[in-house]
């Protein structure tokens, strides 16, 4: 009969395969419903005899389930990695370390946090370094999100259990063969390429997580000596390339990479004082704009000022001068030297066309009228440059260009503008 086979069943199950059914996401409220894999009373079947519509469960069972729940709850509080090892019956060698559940179980909420490294040291006296390291690679590989976790965590432990001596981010790199993982012998890579192989590296992850161990859990330190030692490695230009074509990568992981560096490089060039026009330069903005029959196509105003590199750049320059006000005529004194002050102005006069657009014109026009004072442009070749004739009489730019002429007549001591304007 069925109820008889599944209680037969049941009945030889040793302690350490139930012990291997056992999941829950905290030790204490772990209860017999809890228990994946566990018997419970069958739904009527209406094909099913009588007698085998309901199978309850047995008390030898209840008995069994009631003390591995107790067996795990106990191991909650055990910091002894190998008691742990021997309770679960993983106190020799087994290829499915992280295939039992209590395992992984206790990992996730006690054993990664044993700074003392006590579970890895007892998994040594059973494993090699190599076959460890094995395991954990295939576990990061194949495993769930819990699992990868705490076979990166232990990988990292084993990193700095093997080491005499801590290594520093950049040898670290150089140790787990980072310098050479984006080389190949029959072709150069591509930029996007090149950023996949290396932020998607298993080996990337573990120096990722290193990193971040050494400086405590900070992650913002961690970023910052990671970019420091990209730029050591790849040279600032190639690293650049590699972080503006990760943003194209399918992969969110290297996305998220490349966006947490990209950050950390604009502080690292922040400290080290590097000039607007070299940042400006390095993202390649000067290219961005295309050109044609020397008249700007609307939409290249858009494929500049809606980069995301451009509003990098811009808080890079807002932040270099936050204690002058001066930024946006840093930004004009860029954007003059790349493009010239007559595409310039052609960028915000087809700018200003766009939704959205009128409030970063006008202060990039604000910018460019006080460098054009201090060069005392005439009124007239400014009303050209801005381009505004035909617009509305209350043009907001229309508006701008009254104030400098105003102030150019009184500079000048010249008679009131006359009504007529361009």
């Amino acid at each position: 009969m069925r109820v008889h086979s599944v209680l037969l069943l049941l009945a030889a199950t040793p302690l350490s395969i139930i012990d291997a059914a056992q999941q829950s996401n905290q030790f204490d409220s772990l209860g017999v419903d809890d228990v994946e894999g566990s018997v419970h009373p069958a739904q009527p079947q209406s094909h099913l005899g009588n007698e085998e519509r309901f199978v309850a469960i047995p008390e030898s069972i209840k008995t069994l389930l009631a003390a591995t729940k107790s067996k795990l709850q106990n191991l909650a509080d055990e910091k002894e990695g190998s008691k742990v090892l021997v309770s679960l019956g993983l106190n020799n060698r087994v290829d499915n370390l992280f295939d039992n559940p209590a395992w992984v179980t206790y990992m996730k909420h006690n054993g990664v946090k044993n700074k003392e490294n006590d579970m890895l040291l007892a998994l040594k006296k059973h494993y090699t370094d190599e076959e460890l390291s094995s395991i954990f690679i295939a576990a990061r590989r194949f495993g769930d999100e819990d699992v990868k976790k705490i076979a990166l965590e232990l990988q990292v432990q084993q990193l700095f259990m093997r080491s005499s001596h801590r290594k520093s981010p950049a040898a670290m790199f150089e140790h787990l063969g980072l310098n050479t993982v984006s080389q190949l012998e029959n072709r150069k890579l591509t930029g996007k390429e090149e950023a996949v192989r290396l932020f998607d590296s298993q080996e990337f992850f573990l120096w990722q997580a290193y990193v971040l161990r050494i400086h405590n859990g900070n992650s913002k330190k961690a970023t910052g000596a990671m970019a420091e030692v990209l730029t050591t490695f790849y040279g600032e230009e190639r690293l650049v390339k590699m972080l503006l074509a990760a943003k194209g990568a399918e992969e969110k992981a290297v996305r998220n990479v490349a966006a947490g560096l990209q950050s950390e490089q604009l502080q690292l060039w922040a400290k080290d004082l590097k000039l607007p026009q070299d940042v400006f330069k390095l993202y390649e903005l000067d290219n961005v704009p295309r050109w044609k029959m020397g008249k700007l196509v609307r939409n290249e105003a858009n494929r500049l000022f809606d980069n995301i590199e451009y509003r990098l750049w811009e808080a890079y320059v807002h932040n270099m001068h936050s204690k002058t006000e001066k930024a946006d005529e840093a930004m004009v004194d860029v954007l003059t030297f790349f493009f010239g002050e007559q595409k310039l102005s052609s960028i915000l006069t087809a700018a200003r066309m766009e939704k959205g657009k009128m409030p970063l014109v006008l202060r990039l026009r604000t910018a460019q009228l006080t460098r054009w004072k201090a060069g005392d442009k005439i009124p007239k070749e400014v009303a050209s440059l801005m381009g505004f004739k035909g617009s509305a009489i209350d043009d907001p730019e229309r508006e701008l260009w009254r104030a400098y002429l105003q102030d150019y007549n009184v500079r000048h001591k010249l008679s009131p503008a006359p009504k007529t304007e361009p």
